[in-house]
């Protein structure tokens, strides 16, 4: 998601079309907004660790699978 589409969409509508999500970001310790919404509605299945080589490296990788069931 090179443009960042998914990140507007709720996580409802998200688990209509996958499975799971893939997130990326080069700060340890802070999430965005999807982050967020995504630690609410979906389980964090795996989390990987890396070291920063460069500005455009993401070392932390969370893997979330959507189990968003309505009503």
């Amino acid at each position: 998601d090179w443009d960042e589409d998914i990140r507007d969409r709720s996580i409802e509508e998200l688990s209509g079309e996958y499975d799971y999500v893939l997130v990326s970001n080069f700060d340890y310790e802070s999430e965005c907004d999807f982050e967020t919404r995504l630690n609410k509605k979906a389980e964090m299945i795996k989390e990987f660790r890396g070291k920063r080589i460069g500005t455009f490296h993401n070392p932390r990788i969370r893997v979330y699978k959507l189990n968003y069931c309505p009503n």
